[in-house]
């Protein structure tokens, strides 16, 4: 679980996953309410958990396999993904984005 890197404390399974869906960059410490971000390798993580995701949707059209299947895996991994996300989640007080 990812640790707030201002007062330490770690956040519950599902405290990171709801922050996990906000738009804003940066998410407020469920503790000390001091704003975190998501890590640059926490971000890239992120982007090819959803590669593998969405990679079922393309079998079909160069392996025999039901579109069915392929939807079913779609829903499997992405159930994987929202269960497993938040333990590899880190936290850091700098915004990424900014390129410092």
């Amino acid at each position: 679980m990812p640790k707030c890197q201002n007062c330490n404390k770690r956040w519950s399974w599902k405290q990171t996953l709801k922050s996990g869906f906000v738009f804003d960059t940066g998410m407020k410490c469920p503790f000390c309410d001091s704003k975190q971000y998501t890590t640059k390798k926490t971000r890239i993580r992120f982007f090819l958990s959803l590669v593998v995701i969405i990679l079922p949707m393309i079998l079909p059209a160069f392996f025999n396999i039901s579109p069915i299947i392929s939807l079913i895996l779609i829903f499997v991994l992405g159930a994987l993904f929202l269960l497993i996300n938040p333990f590899y989640t880190e936290l850091s007080n700098e915004d990424p984005t900014l390129g410092k």
